[in-house]
């Protein structure tokens, strides 16, 4: 029994490999940036937080095109994975440490870029 057991376990992670790497292709990692500010407003809905973020040097470089021209862009996932990305954003911004943030489309209408993952260095 222990050998079926450990057999679907690897079967789940290979599959859990392959929709990451899938998700991963979908978007465009950007360069080495630093957050610059971070806003937390109430969103239209009433239902959770939109988080607002903008970076130093502007994040212009495989950045999708959104209509929005003052280089703030959206973090997007549920929300604990928002609160784990804001965790980190906060202390790279406090720590002025450079990050990576993973491009996902354009969100409400295709006005802001979405950040769906981030890399802290």
């Amino acid at each position: 029994m222990k050998w079926r057991s450990k057999k679907i376990a690897t079967v789940i992670g290979l599959i859990a490999v392959l929709a990451s790497a899938t998700a991963l292709a979908s978007g465009i990692w950007s360069p080495n940036l630093t957050v610059k500010t971070i806003d937390a407003e109430l969103n239209s809905y009433g239902t959770g937080t939109d988080v607002f973020l903008t970076f130093t040097p502007t994040a212009h470089d495989n950045r999708p095109s959104c209509t929005t021209t003052d280089g703030e862009a959206i973090l997007s996932g549920s929300a604990d994975h928002i609160k784990m990305m804001s965790s980190l954003l906060t202390s790279s911004l406090l720590a002025a440490r450079p990050v990576e943030v993973h491009w996902n489309g354009c969100t409400f209408g295709g006005k802001w870029p979405v950040i769906d993952m981030v890399i802290l260095h």
